[in-house]
């Protein structure tokens, strides 16, 4: 069983750097770890981790190698902090956390069945966001695509997070959606406001979601 867990040291290979930083995890929340840099970040790393990065977060447990993609930005102006966001299921906190978090947010879906054709949009909003998908409220009048063109909203002036996913699951009230192609930029966009909402303090967290 991978964990991983406050004081963990972990190491950062940054896409397409050679150069790898050291990291101590302080705080973990779902899929988002907060971690402090252990020495100075190099120069040439700061604009990646400015705008994000794709990374491979490594760290050993129970003897160990353990490799978590995820994407890595900048949490403090002087590179003291980072985020880390991870791609794939990781087990924190000495339990089992679910990959997607919590946030409720508008949509915009349109379904695009097996022949290709692209249904009218529909209003709806998300009940749960990871890196890899999303669950949003199954709306009257929507089918089940298998395919579908997504737009995600995270408030005025931002322009939203488009990409295009695929029927997971579905229920009479929901419909678990698998992202299927999105831009890397959209992608490390999306990591950047999941890690700001997880970390932020609960009292925001619960007006956010009132």
């Amino acid at each position: 069983m991978r964990r991983l867990v406050s004081q963990q040291m972990v190491t950062l290979d940054l896409d397409g750097e050679d150069e790898g930083l050291d990291c101590r995890v302080r705080r973990v929340a779902g899929p988002v770890a907060l971690l402090d840099c252990v020495g100075e970040v190099p120069s040439e790393l700061r604009d990646k981790l400015t705008t994000g990065s794709f990374c491979l977060m490594g760290f050993t447990h129970r003897g160990g190698l353990v490799g978590l993609r995820g994407v890595a930005t900048a949490a403090s102006e002087d590179f003291g902090q980072l985020h880390f966001v991870v791609a794939d299921g990781v087990q924190v906190q000495e339990r089992r956390i679910a990959e997607r978090v919590r946030l409720v947010t508008p949509a915009r879906i349109s379904a695009v069945s097996s022949d290709g054709t692209v249904e009218p949009a529909h209003e709806t909003v998300t009940a749960d966001i990871s890196l890899g998908g999303a669950l949003v409220a199954r709306r009257p009048g929507l089918n089940s695509g298998p395919q579908f063109h997504l737009e995600l909203r995270f408030g005025r002036g931002q322009a939203p997070v488009r990409c295009e996913a695929r029927l997971a699951r579905a229920t009479p009230e929901t419909f678990g959606l698998q992202f299927t192609a999105i831009d890397e930029s959209e992608h490390i966009r999306l990591a950047r406001i999941i890690a700001e909402h997880e970390l932020r303090p609960p009292t925001s967290q619960r007006r956010a979601s009132a």
